[in-house]
C-alpha cells in the first residue's frame, strides 16, 4: 500500500468518526420508572439487563448523607498533593469505598490536564521558533506559553509521584464508585465522564462502556432527588443535548413533559420556570391521551424521588458556583467528591 493510499485511507477513518460515534450501543438498562419502555439504541436485551442489574444490586448512598462505612474510615487530607495521598485512595476505593474511589477519579481528572498543556506549550514554542522578537504576534504567543506553563506548575507539583498511566484510570475509579450507588458518582459519571470528548477515540472502549452505563446510572440518581441528575436527564430526553458525544439516551417528548412538571414543583432551582417553546410544542405533539401519561408518571416520580415532599429552599448565598458542587453540596462537607480538587483549584488555579 502506497503512502497516498494510507493517507486516504486515514482520511476516510477520520470522516467516518462521527457515524461511527453515533452508532455505539447507548442503551443502558430497562427504565428504572416507566410508563412506556424506551428502547435505549439498540443494545441487546440481555446486556440492557445486566447492566441495570449491576446498578439496581446496591442501595443509592446519598452525597450528603454517607453510608457508614463513609462516616467511619478516615479520608486522606484533602490539603496534600495527589502524590502523597494517591495509595490511601487507590486502598480504600478497592475496599469498596465509594467516596475514597470518587475523590480519586476526580484528581487523576486534574493530572490528565497535564498532558494537553504540554502539548500547548510544545505547540506555543514551535509557533515562536516560527518567529522573532517583534513580529506581530510574538508578545500574545510568549505571553499564552507563559501562562499556561504558570497554571501547569501546581498541577505539576500536585500529581507527582503518581505515575501517568494511573491518570487514564480516572474513569474506572468513577464508574466502580458510581456502581455502589454513590449518588454524587453516578451524577458526575453521567454529566462529567473523565475521558477525552475532543479525541474520543483515544477512549473509544472507554465511551461506549460510558453510553452503556450513564443512563441507568443517571436514571437511578434521578430518582433519589439529585436536581442535577433531573434537569440533566431533562435534557438528555430532549435527544438535543450537545455534550458528551452527542445524546445518551433516545428522544421521549412524554417523558421530557413529565419532568418538567416535576421540576416545576421544586422550589428555586437552576431550572427555568417558564415553559419554553420545545416543551409547549412536545405537549402538542403528544396530545391529551400522552399529557395524562406524562402527568401519571411526574406524580410518580415526585412520590419516589421526594417521599418527605419538596425539598426545602435553598438559603439565599446558595447561588454562588464556588460555595457548591456540581450535585450542589457544600465544598466543605467532608463527604463532597470534589473537595480536594476545589482546594487546589482555589489554592492555585
Amino acid at each position: 500500500m502506497t503512502r497516498r493510499h494510507i493517507a486516504l485511507f486515514i482520511c476516510l477513518v477520520i470522516a467516518a468518526a462521527p457515524l461511527i460515534w453515533m452508532s455505539v450501543d447507548s442503551g443502558a438498562g430497562e427504565l428504572l420508572l416507566s410508563i412506556s419502555r424506551t428502547p435505549l439504541q439498540k443494545l441487546n436485551a440481555a446486556s440492557r439487563t445486566e447492566a441495570a442489574n449491576v446498578v439496581n444490586s446496591y442501595p443509592a448512598q446519598p452525597t450528603a448523607t454517607a453510608s457508614d462505612s463513609l462516616r467511619t474510615v478516615a479520608m486522606p487530607p484533602i490539603n496534600e498533593p495527589l502524590g502523597q495521598t494517591f495509595s490511601a485512595y487507590k486502598a480504600l476505593a478497592a475496599q469498596g469505598n465509594a467516596l475514597a474511589g470518587c475523590r480519586l477519579a476526580r484528581q487523576l481528572n486534574e493530572c490528565r490536564k497535564i498532558a494537553t498543556a504540554q502539548k500547548q506549550i510544545e505547540a506555543l514554542q514551535w509557533l515562536l521558533n516560527l518567529r522573532k522578537p517583534g513580529d506581530k504576534d510574538y508578545e500574545e504567543l510568549v505571553k499564552r506559553k507563559a501562562d499556561i506553563e504558570q497554571g501547569l506548575s501546581p498541577l505539576d507539583t500536585f500529581c507527582t509521584g503518581v505515575e501517568p498511566a494511573e491518570f487514564g484510570n480516572a474513569w474506572r475509579y468513577l464508574l466502580d464508585a458510581a456502581q455502589t450507588g454513590h449518588v454524587q458518582s453516578m451524577v458526575l459519571y453521567a454529566t462529567s465522564p473523565p475521558l477525552d470528548e475532543q479525541q474520543f477515540m483515544r477512549d473509544f472502549e472507554a465511551w461506549k462502556i460510558y453510553r452503556e452505563m450513564a443512563p441507568v446510572l443517571l436514571e437511578r440518581a434521578a430518582l433519589t432527588g439529585d436536581m442535577r441528575a433531573i434537569e440533566w436527564l431533562r435534557a438528555e430526553l430532549t435527544g438535543q443535548w450537545p455534550f458528551n458525544g452527542g445524546p445518551i439516551m433516545q428522544r421521549n417528548p412524554e417523558r421530557v413533559v413529565a419532568l418538567t412538571m416535576v421540576l416545576a414543583k421544586l422550589p428555586k432551582t437552576n431550572f427555568v420556570q417558564g415553559v419554553d417553546r420545545r416543551v409547549l410544542d412536545m405537549q402538542k405533539e403528544i396530545g391529551v391521551a400522552g399529557m395524562e401519561r406524562a402527568k401519571t408518571y411526574a406524580d410518580t416520580f415526585f412520590q419516589q424521588a421526594f417521599p418527605r415532599g419538596p425539598p426545602p429552599e435553598p438559603p439565599e448565598n446558595s447561588g454562588d458556583a464556588s460555595a457548591t458542587t456540581s450535585s450542589g453540596t457544600n465544598t466543605q462537607n467532608e463527604n463532597d467528591c470534589d473537595a480536594p480538587v476545589d482546594l487546589l483549584h482555589k489554592k492555585y488555579l
